[in-house]
């Protein structure tokens, strides 16, 4: 109404002009609004609405210019990774296996060696927890078996033949899912695939390496598979009688355990390998574009251990989908996936194969956010004591004081968060 406007505009000539001080007696204002009402009356949301289509009538605007960089910036980060680690695994895995005797100093006992450039000598014999194990293993067996010998096992062709058989495994998952989504005539088969494709084998691709497995031993993900696991224990998998329950609890619980104690055993070997190759390139006056290379993508392999974008995403579709208990019951699951393999579907309808693949490979989560999310309507949004802080063209510092940015009537789905 006009008399809500007239109040609005009002409200909006006796804030400050200094930006900080605007936000702060905005952030009072919004606060004494809220506090005045009971609390059957607060609605810090009025102004967010869920998109009921899941977002496809707004699938045509996800296309700008910048698209096609942003893709052919992750495109040529996958081929670095899977080049570096491919050429230099397979360098360390078949010069290992040629172990070069080296000489023993008398004084110190340690092995020096007389090429200096044989660095796959040097690094050997260093400590790697699964080397250690197999040498243990070995010996105990001869031992126990009456035979005289000491097994050392090429702890580093292990690591580096770990590494190249995980990323095998990858691409011929990406390999199998592309080609059958490309030959099928199942839709329903079609687009799931091309989902998953997209969504979680390409990016998983682009920072892998064998250290991704500490992702799995993390504090955050144990804590976070245990407490599904209980929610499971409590519906799923309860069925049958008590010992076949008791069984099958034993057999998850065990699973878990063994499966995270495994990851970090070889991501802990994994992290030591990749020191010490990428320290024959830092540890010289002048560095090459290989070895520059090399020792870049060691870094964008330490920051991908945990996929901070795929671990923020299964929690938002976890808040979307998972409802209260947020536990993903096969139901909620199911319409996850339908979801994501309606909307690529949709954005190959709405845009050009090129765009569509430029879209998807360069998809966020700010994206998804604009495809869920809505704002209602502006006359609704001027009520609000932050409508101020909102229509004004200075932009906000999020350099400081992220938290006391909005006073909650926007819900932030961004990763930095």
């Amino acid at each position: 109404s006009s008399e809500d406007d007239r109040t609005s505009e009002e409200d909006e000539e006796d804030l400050p002009e200094n930006y900080q001080d605007r936000k702060q007696m905005i952030l009072r204002r919004t606060w004494e609004h809220f506090e005045s009402l009971s609390n059957d009356s607060k609605d810090f949301f009025s102004s967010i609405l869920i998109a009921r289509d899941g977002g496809f009538s707004e699938v045509g605007d996800l296309w700008y210019s910048t698209r096609y960089f942003m893709a052919a910036v992750f495109c040529a980060l996958v081929v670095s990774n899977m080049t570096t680690i491919i050429c230099n695994d397979s360098e360390y895995l078949f010069s290992a296996s040629k172990r070069v005797p080296g000489k023993v100093h008398p004084m110190t006992n340690t092995t020096t060696f007389t090429d200096a450039d044989n660095w796959t000598a040097q690094i050997q014999d260093d400590f790697m927890v699964t080397g250690y194990v197999i040498d243990f293993v070995v010996d105990e067996t001869a031992e126990i078996l009456g035979l005289k010998t000491r097994f050392h096992s090429a702890r580093v062709a292990v690591t580096a033949g770990v590494e190249l058989f995980l990323l095998s495994l990858l691409l011929i998952r990406a390999t199998i899912q592309g080609v059958t989504a490309l030959c099928t005539k199942d839709e329903q088969m079609k687009w799931t695939l091309a989902g998953k494709f997209f969504w979680k084998v390409i990016p998983e691709i682009s920072t892998f390496s064998s250290m991704r497995l500490l992702h799995f031993a993390s504090p955050s993900i144990i804590a976070q598979d245990a407490a599904k696991f209980v929610a499971y224990s409590k519906t799923r998998w309860r069925k049958g009688g008590q010992g076949v329950f008791s069984c099958l609890l034993l057999r998850k619980w065990t699973k878990l355990i063994a499966s995270r104690a495994l990851c970090f055993v070889l991501g802990v070997d994994s992290f030591l390998f990749k020191v010490r190759v990428a320290y024959i390139y830092i540890h010289r006056k002048e560095i090459d574009p290989w070895g520059l290379l090399t020792v870049m993508m060691f870094i964008i392999q330490i920051l991908g251990i945990v996929q901070l974008a795929m671990f923020v995403r299964g929690r938002i579709f976890l808040f979307i989908f998972g409802g209260e208990d947020a536990v993903m019951q096969p139901e909620e699951r199911a319409l996850q996936t339908v979801w994501e393999s309606m909307l690529v579907r949709e954005i190959f309808q709405k845009h050009s194969r090129l765009r569509s693949i430029a879209i998807l490979l360069s998809f966020g989560d700010t994206d998804f956010q604009s495809l869920v999310l809505n704002e209602a309507t502006i006359k609704t949004r001027q009520k609000s004591p932050s409508s101020s802080l909102q229509n004004t063209s200075e932009p906000l510092d999020n350099t400081s004081d992220d938290e006391e940015n909005a006073p909650g009537y926007f819900i932030t789905l961004d990763a930095t968060r």
